[in-house]
């Protein structure tokens, strides 16, 4: 599952309310967090990579740095990739 099939940025993706541990039983490894021009930027890159791509709300309670977050929410999401089901292993450098 992808955010979009069509490479929009929606606000949320669909079970955007799965767990961090949820996510991750499902093959989803947490990457970083962004907000525009870097997030659409990394999500054709992973995507470019073979990668699907999963955007979520930040977690805000998290405690890390985040006062950014609490004036704009809506601006950031946690991205989360997996490799593609049908994509072929990139080899390492």
């Amino acid at each position: 599952m992808t955010c979009s099939d069509d490479g929009s940025m929606p606000a949320r993706c669909p079970g955007h309310d799965m767990s961090a541990p949820d996510l991750e039983a499902q093959g989803w490894q947490r990457c970083f967090v962004a907000d525009e021009p870097r997030l659409s930027e990394a999500v054709a890159t992973y995507r470019e990579l073979g990668f699907d791509v999963r955007l979520v709300p930040v977690p805000i309670e998290d405690g890390a740095c985040t006062e950014c977050m609490k004036a704009a929410p809506d601006e950031f999401r946690l991205i989360y990739t997996r490799r593609s089901a049908g994509a072929s292993e990139v080899e390492s450098w």
